[in-house]
């Protein structure tokens, strides 16, 4: 359900990008507390608006884990709402994409340095959406131990400590940010 969330956040940050630019600044605030309870609630529009420019998509982040309060039913619901989905649009560079050697042979020398030259900083978008399933709960189980955090309360020994890395309990888990 991160990626929901994860793409929920997004999409509230293009809506309030849109208000932002069509002048509907009033907007916003009563947006955001519906999805974000608390963390704009007191916040006036002008100390909001130095926020979004200062952190810009970051300021949209959830916090998420082991004591959250995001239910997959609550995040479906914002999800349906929004017109949002788990499954991302993926792009690759261009010159990945392009099957280099059949052009290699049907071009000459010239012609074909000046087409990769083309494709330089172009991305293609993949058709296929992003799957994810065994092998991604794998990955993410696999992260802690790597990366040296913690995100549930489960210990292996008499002290506490935690059973996957050597991280430190937080309270609120991980955060979500938006990629």
């Amino acid at each position: 359900m991160e990626t929901g969330l994860s793409n929920v956040a997004v999409r509230l940050y293009e809506i309030v990008t849109e208000m932002i630019n069509t002048g509907r600044k009033d907007e916003i605030l009563p947006l955001l507390n519906k999805y974000y309870d608390k963390k704009f609630q007191k916040m006036r529009i002008t100390e909001f608006l130095r926020k979004y420019k200062e952190q810009g998509l970051n300021l949209f982040s959830f916090d998420v884990g082991c004591f959250s309060k995001y239910t997959p039913e609550i995040i479906q619901k914002w999800m349906n709402e929004l017109g949002v989905s788990t499954s991302s649009e993926v792009e690759i560079p261009a010159l990945e994409a392009a099957d280099l050697d059949a052009l290699k042979d049907a071009m000459s020398e010239e012609e074909f340095e000046s087409y990769k030259e083309s494709l330089k900083g172009k991305y293609v978008k993949i058709d296929r959406p992003l799957m994810y399933g065994y092998n991604y709960i794998i990955k993410l189980y696999h992260v802690p131990e790597a990366a040296n955090k913690v995100t549930s309360d489960m210990t292996d020994n008499k002290y506490g400590a935690p059973i996957l890395g050597g991280g430190k309990y937080r309270r609120e888990g991980e955060l979500v940010l938006v990629a």
